[in-house]
């Protein structure tokens, strides 16, 4: 009896000594084999890692957006998840953004790369509808901006312009259903002005400006707005321009005029955007 004694702080000496070292050893071990089991591996975050692109915090980093990035991320130079957006969700009204739109467009007419008016005069009164997109970027879900598609009828109905808007008055497009529009020549009045002019910021530079011709830019620019609403290009003449933007390395931009078999179109995109796709539709070409 006296030697059961004995053993019993013995076995509880022993019992503590495996728990300590089992308190240090196994935790070690677990995170090791962890570790060894997720090296060099990629995983994407969950997206509620970041700021849902609802949240205040989100929609006031998204209106800080430059005009350009606002840009890339609806031209999906930028990789962005498009949808139809409620208009409550926009930081313009709507009767605001159909009243920029006609200010932008008659900017466009001034320099000649428009070939009409939307101010209301005599013989010049639209009605008008739209449609709204929303563009949220699918790196980090927080930031979102906004593409006006607004759609002005004269009261004839002989005229129908379609407008690809940005919130800050980027003309993306304009589209007006008269294909015997003059194309002017856009080398002499792409300066500095007028690019800050139709990119709506004022500290841009205009580094250089070639007149180029983007391979199979029919077929590629059809992808990058909802709708198809631009296609069947028979005509085209662009312009590329280098551009910078604050700090930031210089960055292409294809300036065009195209006609389809019944449109005249004005529009502007970055390079990167009809790259991505070119680069996408290669690659589904090879697949098959």
């Amino acid at each position: 009896m006296k030697n059961k004694y004995k053993i019993i702080p013995f076995l509880l000496i022993i019992l503590t000594v495996f728990t300590i070292c089992g308190a240090i050893f196994v935790p070690k071990y677990l995170l090791n084999r962890k570790y060894n089991n997720i090296q060099n591996k990629v995983t994407a975050a969950p997206e509620n890692y970041y700021l849902a692109s609802n949240t205040a915090m989100a929609k006031k980093a998204s209106e800080l957006l430059a005009t350009y990035e606002k840009t890339n991320l609806i031209t999906g130079s930028w990789d962005s998840v498009c949808k139809k957006a409620d208009y409550e969700d926009a930081l313009l009204k709507e009767t605001d953004a159909v009243a920029l739109a006609k200010q932008k467009i008659d900017e466009l007419y001034a320099m000649e790369l428009y070939p009409y008016s939307l101010s209301s005069s005599y013989n010049n009164w639209y009605s008008w509808t739209t449609d709204l997109y929303s563009y949220s970027d699918t790196s980090f879900n927080t930031y979102t901006c906004y593409l006006w598609i607004i759609t002005f009828t004269r009261f004839d109905n002989k005229l129908t312009h379609t407008i690809l808007m940005t919130e800050d008055g980027v003309i993306l497009a304009g589209i007006v259903n008269d294909n015997t529009a003059r194309i002017t020549p856009m080398f002499v009045r792409l300066n500095e002005d007028s690019i800050r002019s139709i990119l709506c910021d004022d500290k841009i530079r205009l580094e250089n400006k070639e007149v180029y011709s983007y391979p199979n830019f029919a077929n590629t620019i059809t992808e990058i707005y909802p709708d198809n609403i631009i296609s069947e290009i028979t005509e085209q003449t662009s312009i590329r321009v280098s551009l910078s933007f604050n700090a930031d390395a210089p960055s292409d931009y294809l300036v065009y005029q195209t006609k389809t078999n019944d449109s005249y179109i004005f529009g502007i995109v970055p390079i990167t955007a009809l790259d991505k796709i070119s680069d996408e539709n290669a690659q589904t070409t090879e697949t098959l």
